[in-house]
């Protein structure tokens, strides 16, 4: 008997080390991000690997026209590159598709970095941006200001997709 309750402790001071490690982030470039955003005061959740290995931060965030969204941020474990993503940036009705479309081409070929997506499957719009970063102290600062750049096109975003939105 005491030999289970030992090892039902350890497992339990095991599983509570776990979470805490997944809590704060593992991979480098997740802790240089997140150690912006803690001098930033902004809040944030790092949700830990993914099945792919890539490390999950998001945050919300709520821009200067009141469009409310969340960043989500995969650092992939080779810590070279993060993607952004904001999905469900609009849903729109299903009539609307095509003009829909042509509105994401025209914010497509005037942004270079951050890209819209439209998803035929639920008739939203996602916004991504790919970014590579180097595991030498500027990472941290590199993915938020991608982060700041993405929040400026997503605001332009929203104003042409807006009236979309249903």
């Amino acid at each position: 008997m005491k030999r289970t309750i030992a090892l039902l402790l350890a497992l339990l001071t095991l599983t509570f080390a776990l979470n805490a490690f997944a809590a704060e982030g593992s991979n480098p470039n997740t802790l240089a991000f997140t150690a912006e955003l803690d001098a930033m005061g902004v809040a944030y959740t790092v949700h830990g690997l993914t099945d792919d290995g890539a490390e999950k931060v998001t945050l919300n965030n709520t821009d200067s026209a009141g469009n409310e969204y969340t960043f989500t941020f995969f650092f992939n474990g080779n810590n070279e590159e993060v993607t952004i993503l904001v999905w469900n940036t609009i849903a729109f009705k299903e009539s609307d598709f095509s003009r829909v479309l042509y509105a994401v081409n025209d914010l497509n070929s005037g942004y270079k970095w951050v890209k819209f997506f439209v998803d035929e499957s639920d008739n939203t719009v996602t916004a991504r941006q790919d970014v590579i970063v180097r595991d030498n102290g500027t990472a941290g600062s590199v993915v938020k200001d991608a982060m700041i750049h993405m929040a400026d096109v997503m605001l332009e975003g929203f104003n042409v997709l807006g009236v979309f939105a249903k």
